[in-house]
């Protein structure tokens, strides 16, 4: 997930989607913030539907 230009992340994570009641085992890979502090990332296994979010603040330099 990318934010808006003049913001940082500070924080993330993400939710996943309802899979019609199936129990499904992930496994978290990756979640953090990208280097240059201009979204999050994640990476499960297995692919799955989610929603990434990302915690921002105004970079005001």
């Amino acid at each position: 997930m990318k934010v808006p230009p003049g913001y940082i992340v500070t924080g993330g994570g993400y939710s996943l989607e309802p899979m019609g009641g199936e129990s499904v085992m992930v496994t978290t890979m990756d979640n953090r913030p990208l280097e240059d502090g201009s979204g999050w990332y994640v990476a499960i296994a297995p692919k799955l539907g989610l929603t990434v979010y990302a915690v921002c603040i105004r970079d005001d330099g």
